[in-house]
């Protein structure tokens, strides 16, 4: 099933947080999102998969989804990203 981008009021209710909180999380730059214009736009599975792995910085996550090919699973008891050895 295709899910439309979520606002920012959609992102508040999932999160469970205000929309004054997901706009501060915005303009940190610690939530994923895209711009439509200037309107914050969400997509639903990158919001769920940021949630599942612990709401880590987005330039964390983003070099996680990049990684792990967005395949992210929630290990029970952890919550970080896993380190990634240096090579």
């Amino acid at each position: 099933m295709l899910e439309g981008l979520w606002d920012v009021d959609d992102v508040a209710v999932y999160l469970k947080r205000s929309r004054r909180w997901v706009r501060g999380e915005i303009a940190a730059g610690r939530i994923p999102c895209v711009r439509l214009r200037r309107a914050p736009r969400f997509d639903p599975a990158t919001v769920r998969d940021w949630v599942l792995v612990g709401c880590p910085p987005v330039a964390t996550f983003n070099e996680w989804q990049r990684i792990a090919g967005k395949k992210l699973t929630r290990v029970p008891g952890k919550n970080t990203i896993p380190a990634t050895s240096a090579a």
